[in-house]
């Protein structure tokens, strides 16, 4: 999916949400986020698991970003993350050898 060309042909289908960073992603977020995807059932409980896992892993390795395109939902309603982009910020490098040297 092309970010841009649904923002600028559908703007209203981009949702955006603030973290707090003293209170944290919190379950009302993550729960936020899969209703808006319409995600139900087992698809919806994964997805809330899935979205804290990126938050944990967002703060464990000193990202800035981490862009997860597609979600893709199974036949048997398992959701997997099919690709990512994920960004480190450079002051932490030092914190993040293993990352960096991998890449």
């Amino acid at each position: 999916m092309d970010i841009e060309a649904v923002a600028e042909e559908d703007p209203e289908a981009i949702h955006t949400l603030a973290i707090n960073v003293q209170e944290g992603f919190t379950a009302a977020q993550a729960e936020r986020i899969v209703d808006n995807l319409d995600l139900t059932g087992k698809t919806r409980e994964q997805g809330i698991e899935q979205l804290h896992k990126l938050y944990d892993m967002f703060n464990k390795v000193d990202a800035t970003q981490i862009e997860v395109n597609p979600w893709a939902v199974t036949p048997q309603k398992d959701i997997y993350c099919v690709d990512a982009k994920i960004n480190i910020d450079e002051n932490a490098f030092f914190r993040q050898e293993e990352i960096i040297d991998a890449h």
